[in-house]
Formats: structure tokens, C-alpha cells, sequence
């Protein structure tokens, strides 16, 4: 795989969608992601060493919304998934 792609791991397809940080990917032994919640969780490389959660793909029709958290400047929502 060429450098600054990346692979989902549960199917090895390329991830299309993207939102980089600015200067991302910015070189160096970085071959895994991010969101870096500095950069209103944009697509930041990072080390694979560092221990993360990770970040999941799904379909819209396999996810519902079951609650919020609300902070001072961002609501994340965890959804739940049907199978």
C-alpha cells in the first residue's frame, strides 16, 4: 500500500472518506489514524504503537441514536448498532 492511504482492518478496502488536518498526513513512521479532537476531530497520522480507540465504519440503516453528551463546544453521540 502506498504511503498516506490507509485500510479499514476488518476487510483491507481502502478508506475513501477522509477529513485531514491540515499538513495531514505530514510524513514521517506514521501509518495509522486519528481523530485529534484539537483539530475538531480531523484525520491526523499517527503512531500505531499508541494504543487508541478505534474507528469504526457502518451504515447509516445500521445505527441508532440512543443518547448524547453534550460539551462546552461539541455533542458526541454514541449510537447504537443493529445487527
Amino acid at each position: 500500500m502506498p504511503e498516506n492511504h490507509f485500510l479499514w482492518i476488518d476487510d483491507n478496502t481502502e478508506a475513501i472518506f477522509t477529513d485531514r488536518g491540515q499538513d495531514q498526513p505530514n510524513g514521517g513512521i506514521k501509518d495509522c489514524i486519528v481523530l485529534d479532537h484539537k483539530d475538531v476531530y480531523r484525520w491526523h497520522d499517527y503512531h500505531c504503537e499508541t494504543q487508541m480507540f478505534p474507528l469504526c465504519e457502518a451504515k447509516p440503516t445500521q445505527i441508532q441514536i440512543v443518547g448524547c453528551i453534550s460539551t462546552s463546544f461539541l455533542t458526541i453521540v454514541y449510537p447504537q448498532m443493529h445487527v
